[in-house]
């Protein structure tokens, strides 16, 4: 972990410091204030909060085979969740150092990397966890958290890429940078208070989390072969590493009531491509994880499943139009483990433990986006539909600009009902925002 941070933080100095040579330079970024409101999270009566943020990205072309480039994040929070909270949180969103060659290149640092074809929900996207506040807020290319990383790409034909990574130290999922305890899109939230027998000296009115995270020397990695054929881009990827958002076991005995929250292993093989038809660019993605850890539904528990996550969606620009729309296709298998109820069966009188569970939904993600008064005012709307869970959510906004380093923007985020995909889930946490954002140096 220290060498990780050393690493880090070299590159960023590096980034920062003055030209020594010929060498082309660009600092820019922003610094916003977003005031939003959420009225029905459920056991909170409305929750108002104001988050500042701050972010600036150097990038360096030190030599022609050597680039740095670092990026870093602040941010601040003062909010009504259901009593006053102020918190403020600072993290790296890029911080690397790569040298490249006429056959490929090599990066080492913090950074952020994007698998997967498909807009918001691709089912290979896997390397960097998320923030799911800046998810629902923001959507998936502003959520995803920077992972200290090795990344080697191969170049030996201008149609072949191939791909391998290597991240030496786990970063989990958060629901929020800012005070995740009390935040609003925080699920464990939603828990029902623990029943306690009063004891003296012991506070019993909310659960406490111990997170157990994997050994140090644990490493996550996978590779990625990406290909051109004809008119199509295609690429096939394998992932081993470690799920991002802890799952809940115990509760445990302990002078407080405690959940423990674990990250297991698991592993992904997966594939995508992309082609353009006439005006219309066609993208379709799969993933198979075998065994992968699952939480048990309602229960403290977690076992293992065989799932498939696959999608197909197409994509036109239309004038100032921008349309979108995805398919996406989720099936799991797996056994879970009864209580032990003193039920046998068969000739041998085994004792039946587990209970088959299978699983399978579709989805619809679509979205659009126009430009009006020469791209001054923009709209985007995003939406996904769970017509097995009833369940459905939508997110709308509106952006102007009133002059070319200024943006205001508002938004709302609608849920209908509550799923169990990877959006619908976070059901009940209706939202508005309005956010005033100020670039500099772009």
């Amino acid at each position: 972990m220290r060498s990780a941070i050393r690493a880090c933080v070299t590159a960023g100095l590096v980034a920062m410091a003055p030209p020594l040579h010929a060498q082309s330079t660009s600092i820019a970024g922003n610094v916003s204030a977003l005031v939003d409101h959420l009225p029905n999270v459920p056991r909170l009566e409305g929750v108002t909060e104001l988050r500042l943020r701050a972010m600036a990205d150097a990038q360096v072309d030190a030599k022609p085979w050597l680039r740095f480039r670092f990026a870093g994040v602040a941010d601040g929070l003062a909010a009504d969740r259901g009593g006053a909270v102020r918190d403020a949180a600072a993290d790296a969103l890029e911080a690397w150092v790569e040298v490249s060659g006429a056959y490929g290149d090599l990066r080492a640092g913090m950074t952020r990397l994007a698998w997967g074809r498909l807009d918001e929900v691709p089912p290979t996207d896997v390397i960097n966890p998320i923030d799911v506040s800046r998810y629902l807020l923001d959507g998936r290319s502003e959520a995803r958290i920077a992972v200290p990383l090795v990344r080697g790409r191969l170049l030996p034909h201008d149609r072949i890429t191939l791909e391998g990574v290597l991240v030496p130290v786990f970063r989990h999922g958060r629901f929020d940078r800012l005070d995740e305890g009390t935040s609003p899109f925080n699920l464990f939230t939603d828990l029902p208070p623990p029943v306690c027998v009063a004891l003296a000296g012991v506070v019993c009115d909310r659960w406490h989390f111990e997170r157990q995270e994997p050994d140090s020397g644990d490493l996550q990695g996978g590779g990625r072969l990406s290909l051109t054929t004809g008119r199509a881009d295609w690429s096939v990827s394998a992932w081993n590493g470690f799920v991002p958002f802890g799952l809940l076991t115990g509760p445990w005995p302990a002078a407080v009531p405690t959940f423990r929250l674990v990250h297991p292993r698991y592993t992904m093989v997966g594939g995508d491509f992309e082609t353009v038809v006439g005006e219309w660019a066609i993208r379709g993605e799969a993933a198979y994880f075998p065994k992968r850890p699952v939480q048990t539904e309602n229960e403290a528990t977690a076992f293992g499943g065989d799932a498939v996550e696959a999608g197909a969606g197409v994509d036109r620009r239309a004038g100032d139009f921008t349309l979108s729309a995805t398919l996406l296709f989720r099936r799991s298998h797996g056994w879970i483990k009864r209580p032990s109820d003193g039920v046998f069966r068969g000739r041998l009188g085994f004792t039946d433990l587990y209970r088959e569970t299978i699983h399978q939904s579709v989805s619809v993600v679509a979205g659009f986006s126009r430009t009006f008064n020469r791209d001054r005012v923009e709209t985007r709307v995003f939406s996904l539909v769970n017509p097995d869970d009833r369940a459905a959510f939508l997110r709308g906004l509106v952006a102007w600009k009133p002059v070319d380093d200024v943006a205001v923007e508002a938004a709302i985020g609608w849920f209908i009902g509550e799923g169990d995909d990877v959006i619908t889930r976070f059901g009940d946490r209706d939202f508005g925002y309005v956010r005033l954002k100020y670039y500099f140096g772009r």
